[in-house]
C-alpha cells in the first residue's frame, strides 16, 4: 500500500524559523522584498533565507535557514521606514500540525489515509482530523501533536505505488507552503478540439456570444484561441491561463481536475448550437433562389420544399414586420433592448408595449 524512504536533508519550509509579509501589492516585485529583508535582517538571499510568495492572498513567506532573533527582525520590519512606504507588515508564522497531501489516487478510503499517516514506519502519529478535497486529488490532515511534522517532512510518501507530496499547511492563512523547489504540478497541456465550421462562424460573428463563451471558460481557468475563420477543419484551442503559473497554490488546486472540467464545460456550452445538414440538391436549390428573387409578394409563399424528414421548407421574400406569423424568433441581447437590425425594426413596427414587455421579462426572470 506504501512505502517511504529517508531523504537526504530536512525540508527548511517546516524546519526552519517563518515570518509572514502581508499586504503586498501586485506592483512590488519580488526583488524588492529580497532588497528589504537583507538590508533589515543583515542577512543574504538565497543563502540564509528564502521567500515564497503567496500572490493569491498578497502575501510572502520568509524561510530564514540561519540563527536569527525573529522578533528582534519583526521589529525592526515593522518599524523600517522602506517596509512602511511600500505597506506591508511583518508577523511570525504560527507552529503548524497540518500537512496537505497532493497526488492521492482517486477514491482512496479516508481510513487508509488516517492508517498510513498514524503508523511510525511512516513517520506519522496520532491524527485527529482528515479533510478529503477530490476536486484537488489532495487531503488535509491535522497531528495532534506539531512535533510529528519534523519526523513526516523527512520522508517521501506513496499510495498504491503512487508518490505524493507532503506539505506543512497554515491555518491562519489557508495555504501550505511549497519551498523553494514549488509544488510538483505541472501546468496542464492545451487541449485541441475539432470544432464544426458553421458553429465557428455563427458565434465569431456575434461577439456577444462570443464574450458568453470566453468568459464561461475562463471562470475555470481556461483560455480559448478560436481558429481562422474559413478554415475548412477548425479547431479550436483550450488552454492554461497563463496568470496562473506563478500562483503556485491555485495551480496546485485546479490542475489534476482542470482538463476533465474544461472538456465538461466546453461540451455543455457546444451543445447550445447544432448544425443540420440538409440534401437539397443544387437543380432544386437554384429554384428556389430564382423563385425568392422574382417573387414581389410577401403574403404568398414563393416555393416549398418537403426535406426528407418530412419536414416542410418554406420561403418568403419582403418585410418580415409585415408578414403574417404566429411566432418570430430573432436574436438579441441580454437585456432584449433592440440596438438595430430585425429587433429595432420590430419594435418600432409594433409599437412601445412590446419594448415594455421586454423590460418587464428582464425584471421577472433576469
Amino acid at each position: 500500500m506504501e512505502k517511504e524512504t529517508e531523504k537526504e536533508e530536512v525540508s527548511p519550509s517546516y524546519s526552519s524559523t517563518l515570518v509572514l509579509i502581508e499586504n503586498i501589492q501586485d506592483n512590488c516585485i519580488p526583488e524588492i522584498i529580497n532588497l528589504l529583508v537583507e538590508n533589515i535582517s543583515k542577512k543574504l538571499a538565497d543563502i540564509d533565507f528564502f521567500i515564497e510568495r503567496i500572490p493569491e492572498i498578497h502575501s510572502a513567506v520568509i524561510t530564514f535557514t540561519c540563527d536569527i532573533d525573529t522578533a528582534d527582525f519583526i521589529g525592526k520590519f515593522s518599524s523600517c521606514h522602506r517596509a512602511q512606504g511600500q505597506g506591508v507588515t511583518a508577523r511570525s508564522l504560527e507552529e503548524s500540525r497540518t500537512v496537505r497531501v497532493e497526488g492521492i489516487p482517486p477514491k482512496t478510503p479516508e481510513t487508509m489515509i488516517e492508517l498510513y499517516f498514524e503508523s511510525a514506519r511512516n513517520g506519522g502519529g496520532s491524527v485527529q482530523n482528515v479533510v478529503m478535497l477530490p476536486d484537488e486529488n489532495a487531503v488535509l490532515v491535522t497531528f495532534y501533536l506539531p512535533e510529528v511534522l519534523q519526523t513526516l517532512m523527512t520522508r517521501q510518501h506513496a499510495f498504491n505505488n503512487q508518490a505524493v507530496s507532503v506539505y506543512p499547511y497554515y491555518t491562519s492563512i489557508g495555504h501550505c507552503l511549497y519551498g523553494q523547489k514549488g509544488p510538483h504540478t505541472a501546468i496542464p497541456d492545451s487541449e485541441e478540439i475539432p470544432i464544426s465550421l458553421h458553429i465557428t462562424e455563427f458565434i465569431s460573428k456575434d461577439p456577444q456570444k462570443k464574450i458568453i463563451v470566453e468568459n464561461a471558460m475562463a471562470n475555470i481557468y481556461c483560455d480559448i484561441t478560436w481558429p481562422d475563420l474559413g478554415h475548412p477543419t477548425p479547431v479550436i484551442k483550450l488552454s492554461f491561463l497563463n496568470t496562473l503559473s506563478c500562483q503556485l497554490w491555485t495551480l496546485a488546486k485546479v490542475a489534476p481536475t482542470w482538463k476533465n472540467k474544461v472538456h465538461a464545460e466546453f461540451s455543455r456550452l457546444m451543445s447550445m448550437y447544432k448544425v443540420i445538414e440538409c440534401d437539397l440538391k443544387p437543380p432544386v436549390w437554384e429554384a428556389i433562389r430564382e423563385k425568392v428573387s422574382s417573387s414581389p409578394n410577401l403574403s404568398e409563399p414563393h416555393c416549398q420544399v418537403t426535406l426528407q424528414n418530412g419536414a416542410n421548407l418554406v420561403t418568403y421574400k419582403g418585410d418580415l414586420c409585415q408578414h403574417n406569423a404566429d411566432v418570430i424568433v430573432i436574436s438579441s441581447n441580454k437585456n432584449l433592448k433592440p440596438t438595430g437590425g430585425a429587433a429595432l425594426a420590430l419594435v418600432k413596427a409594433a409599437g412601445l408595449k412590446l419594448q415594455k414587455d421586454c423590460e418587464l421579462i428582464i425584471q421577472k426572470e433576469g
